[in-house]
């Protein structure tokens, strides 16, 4: 079995994993077993436990970059289309919080372009739902969650914001997420309920942005 290893069949055995136990039913040992392959194996693909978990939620990732793929060149880069993209966002990470607090703020956040640029070259079936540009992004490699650049740039380059409101915005829109993940994640809360409200806390700062 160890001569079948690679670092694509260890990323869809981890994703298999989280679909059914979740991401904290993931272990190095339960991968192992389940690829029967030694725990020490993983290693010599991996740094440790939170890369892979890295790249197999990519895997979700991916179908949020598929949506606003679409959005974006249905639509542009006005505000109202970057706005929309944000709605979107948010109903993918509210439906998986765990999943994406770990990705977007997690100890891998910083990579996030090299990882998903290594992902879409492992799954190349999934590029075909990139749009050129989001997909010019990701393969610079150069994606960090700590800003917003992945559409964002497109906004600036089309007008819609000037750099440093685009700068502010990315800033003030990255944290406002994150705090309604994290809150929804900590407490009981309806799902909908929950996207109500960020919906109606975006609208305010795009309003506010655009005075």
């Amino acid at each position: 079995m160890a001569s079948e290893l690679s670092r694509k069949k260890f990323i869809e055995c981890a994703s298999e994993i989280i679909a059914s136990d979740g991401i904290h039913g993931l272990s190095i040992r339960k991968i192992a077993k389940s690829m029967d392959c030694y725990t020490g194996n993983i290693y010599y693909y991996f740094e440790n436990l939170d890369e892979l978990i890295a790249y197999a939620n990519m895997e979700y990732y991916a179908d949020y970059l598929a949506d606003v793929s679409t959005l974006h060149a249905r639509e542009g880069y006005s505000a109202e289309a970057y706005e929309k993209s944000w709605l979107i966002y948010m109903d993918h990470a509210l439906r998986n919080p765990d999943i994406f607090m770990k990705l977007i703020y997690g100890p891998y956040a910083g990579k996030l372009g090299a990882i998903a640029g290594d992902y879409y070259e492992m799954f190349p079936e999934r590029k075909k739902q990139l749009n050129s540009d989001i997909a010019r992004i990701l393969f610079e490699k150069t994606l960090k969650t700590s800003d917003d650049h992945l559409v964002l740039r497109f906004c600036i380059e089309n007008g819609t914001f000037t750099e440093e409101r685009a700068e502010l915005l990315g800033f003030v829109l990255s944290n406002f997420s994150r705090g309604v993940i994290y809150e929804f994640n900590s407490n009981e809360q309806s799902l909908e309920r929950m996207k109500e409200r960020f919906a109606e806390g975006l609208h305010e700062i795009f309003r506010a942005f655009a005075d």
